[in-house]
């Protein structure tokens, strides 16, 4: 039992081209569990980092 990860190079593979990859990983009945990104210029890192998104709601009680 093993674990297969798709390695990936930054500025070189596309959004599309790891999406037919894993697609066609799953169709001969291999998962994906994960991606390596490598070749990442540590100059380029500052652009990449987290977001968070905050949902809310809110009740009113109009009599």
């Amino acid at each position: 039992a093993g674990t297969t990860l798709l390695v990936c190079r930054f500025e070189m593979n596309t959004v599309k081209e790891i999406e037919v990859s894993i697609q066609r990983f799953e169709q001969s009945g291999v998962s994906v569990k994960g991606c390596i990104l490598n070749g990442v210029i540590k100059k380029a890192s500052s652009y990449y980092g987290y977001g968070y998104n905050y949902y809310g709601y809110s009740y009113d009680d109009k009599k």
